[in-house]
């Protein structure tokens, strides 16, 4: 019995020294060294508003087509017979010099002779003028004794008088008069002329072929004046104006050529929501489909921030207020391919000027040159 107390004695002796052992080695164990917090503030780098008037200037793209190009052609029929000049792929004519002639076969002789028929009517009428209408008689024998067969009809005397007016016109000479017009315009259609100082750039007949009426006989153009169609995007075109200068380069030859904004189309392209807009260039270098490249000068855009394009965040661009980022609607007038041009900015405030992942409203940023 005595035995079994000692034992309980002991073995609460030793519960209770074990305990108070563990707490005085707890108490020497050294705490842990907490972790310095980890800085995640991100460096950005700045900029000042500073707006300003910038240049404004318009890329462009296109070939160039002459802007007076004609087909000829015949309206009438006959025999080609070429004059001083082959009608032929690259020969010039001037202005008013014959390109063509036609033979006009027997028209020619039938002009002369209703031309004689119609002399003949105007002086079998002049005994009658003298008598009935004396003071208009001598205009007509003066008409008579100036025709001349090889020359254009000469307009009639003026008539005031209705009398006279209805006794001429008894007697055919007002329909004689105005058939024998018709004859010469026709007549003159076997010679056809350059209608402005230009060059052939393709024939379709050769000497004594038969040329038909309504046929085409090739085509003629001015070599120095031509005309190139543009798209611009539908934004960029409220800064262009007719007149406006353009600087072009010709990609084969590298000429720089100068051109002006001649007009500007009405309708928009609802696919690509662009505008056409059409250059005038005037220049002897150039040949028709030759592919220019060059920029217009637009009307410049005032007060005005040119900044990287890839800083703006869907159309947002980030003000800097206290170190933290204040996202702000860009008045974005118009993008060039590495820049925006924003409008609206106050002279001074601060914007991020870098593209920052995951930045949102409020985001604490550190400041960098």
């Amino acid at each position: 019995m005595l035995a079994r107390r000692i034992t309980i004695v002991l073995g609460a002796v030793v519960l209770i020294g074990g305990y108070v052992l563990m707490n005085v080695l707890a108490g020497m164990k050294e705490e842990p060294k907490k972790m310095p917090e980890i800085d995640k503030t991100p460096n950005v780098f700045w900029s000042v508003v500073k707006n300003d008037t910038i240049q404004n200037s318009i890329a462009i793209t296109g070939r160039v087509f002459s802007r007076r190009k004609i087909q000829v052609l015949s309206e009438v029929q006959g025999i080609y017979r070429p004059g001083t000049k082959e009608f032929k792929d690259g020969v010039s004519f001037s202005k008013s010099e014959l390109m063509l002639s036609l033979e006009p076969g027997e028209m020619k002789m039938n002009l002369y002779a209703q031309k004689s028929s119609f002399l003949n009517a105007i002086s079998q009428v002049l005994p009658d003028l003298k008598i009935d209408f004396p003071e208009q008689a001598s205009k007509w024998e003066d008409y008579v004794l100036a025709f001349e067969m090889e020359k254009s009809l000469p307009e009639l005397p003026k008539v005031k008088e209705n009398k006279l007016q209805l006794f001429l016109t008894s007697r055919n000479i007002y329909s004689a008069y105005y058939n024998l017009r018709a004859q010469e315009i026709t007549l003159s259609k076997y010679q056809i002329t350059a209608p402005f100082d230009g060059v052939v750039t393709m024939s379709n007949v050769n000497p004594g072929t038969l040329v038909r009426r309504g046929q085409i006989l090739g085509e003629f153009s001015d070599p120095t004046d031509f005309e190139l169609d543009a798209a611009i995007s539908a934004k960029d075109a409220q800064f262009v104006r007719v007149g406006d200068d353009v600087n072009l380069t010709d990609q084969a030859s590298k000429k720089v050529i100068k051109g002006k904004v001649v007009r500007l189309g009405s309708q928009l392209d609802v696919e690509t929501q662009s505008i056409k807009v059409y250059i005038g260039i005037r220049s002897a270098d150039l040949s028709d489909g030759s592919y220019l490249g060059g920029a217009i000068r637009g009307r410049d855009l005032e007060n005005v921030l040119q900044v990287d394009r890839n800083i703006l965040d869907n159309g947002r661009i980030f003000m800097i207020e206290e170190e933290q980022l204040i996202p702000t609607e860009a008045n974005v007038l118009r993008y060039t391919e590495t820049t925006a041009i924003i409008a609206g900015l106050k002279d001074g405030d601060k914007f991020l000027n870098q593209s920052l992942n995951g930045a949102y409203n409020g985001m604490k940023v550190r400041l960098v040159k």
